[in-house]
């Protein structure tokens, strides 16, 4: 089994800035790698886009792009706790 260790950073330069900086700040806050609310924020990212967005194939062939995520680590290692956080603010935005 290969650790964390062994794999490469997060390009945290696909984000613009502020969003670099609030995962950059969840990670440090909740104590978890940036990889974590990373993955959360392109998952939410892709949730908010929905079906308002499409990608067509051919000419009469169009899908809807879908994210999925699976976040695995070991019971108790955090990883409710900054999802939870970035789903909350989620849906105060949407609220608005």
């Amino acid at each position: 089994i290969e650790t964390l260790d062994s794999f490469p950073e997060f390009p945290l330069g696909v984000f613009p800035e502020p969003l670099q900086n609030l995962v950059s700040n969840i990670a440090e806050s909740y104590n978890v790698p940036v990889e974590l609310p990373a993955a959360t924020l392109l998952f939410l990212s892709g949730g908010c886009i929905g079906a308002t967005r499409q990608i067509q194939i051919t000419e009469n062939f169009k899908i809807y792009p879908n994210i999925y995520m699976a976040i695995i680590a070991e019971s108790g290692m955090r990883k409710s706790p900054p999802i939870k956080y970035m789903l909350k603010a989620l849906r105060i935005k949407d609220k608005e």
